[in-house]
């Protein structure tokens, strides 16, 4: 089994575009099994969230305590989903 280190995939910056790019990058090649959470838990905590990057992807329903927003399927088999 290889094991990708954050290093190994990482993307110029801290943005919503590199978030996803990284994860499809360590996801996408390798089987549900081998997916470390230490590895995903790296990756997430590179990202510094901005509000404006959000806006593509729906707005606040003010009625229900907080909102999903689908943002992409990474690899066929899991999604990336925001909440706000």
């Amino acid at each position: 089994m290889t094991v990708l280190s954050p290093s190994c995939v990482s993307a110029p910056s801290d943005t919503l575009a590199a978030l996803v790019y990284n994860l499809r990058t360590y996801l996408s090649p390798i089987k549900s099994s081998d997916v470390h959470v230490s590895v995903l838990k790296s990756i997430i905590s590179q990202y510094k969230y901005q509000s404006d990057e959000w806006t593509q992807f729906g707005g606040l329903d003010w009625s229900k305590p907080y909102t999903r927003l689908g943002v992409d399927t990474i690899d066929g088999k899991s999604n990336l989903v925001g909440r706000q």
